[in-house]
């Protein structure tokens, strides 16, 4: 079952019309023509997360935006011209409206996404982090918020953590378990 067939079939009865409280997913909303109200906002929601971990450490690489694009286009079917628009919007958004809306994003997207749909999300920020073959302390820290706003468990994100080992900065150079 597609990405964003899952997100519709949790709804009992959809709506076309735009709820969102939030500027950020209202402004990428506005950019994904083809799509429905709540796929958008659904997508909009998850691109501007994806944003928000790869902005953590206050840059965003070019292998960054790659990977936001990637991700888009193989999770919400988007055009490879559409997916690297959104990328970058969602890296802009993030740099100046960050701050204030990164709480509200987070919990429309608690309010929409499924448990698995947020884990998915959760491994989706985690493969934006190491897109640059580096997950930051910061990077890290910013999808452990991410993962309390959506109700995750510690150990929902340690198990999908645990995929992106080699990459996690504070365990370089430490010895491996076999």
């Amino acid at each position: 079952m597609s990405f964003l067939k899952s997100f519709l079939d949790s709804f009992a009865s959809p709506t076309d019309s735009s709820s969102s409280e939030s500027q950020v997913i209202r402004e990428i909303s506005n950019e994904l023509k083809g799509l429905s109200a709540q796929e958008s906002e659904f997508v909009a929601a998850y691109a501007f997360l994806l944003g928000r971990v790869a902005y953590a450490d206050q840059d965003v690489s070019s292998e960054e935006l790659g990977r936001i694009a990637d991700i888009l286009k193989s999770k919400a079917s988007l055009s490879e011209g559409q997916a690297g628009l959104i990328a970058k919007m969602v890296q802009s958004l993030n740099e100046n409206l960050g701050g204030t809306e990164n709480y509200l994003v987070a919990r429309e997207f608690h309010g929409f996404a499924t448990h698995e749909q947020k884990k998915d999300l959760i491994d989706a920020l985690f493969a934006v982090a190491a897109a640059d073959e580096s997950v930051s302390s910061e990077e890290e820290k910013e999808i452990k918020l991410i993962a309390s706003e959506l109700k995750l468990s510690a150990n929902d994100v340690n198990l999908i953590r645990s995929k992106y080992r080699a990459f996690r900065d504070v365990l370089k150079g430490m010895p491996t378990r076999d």
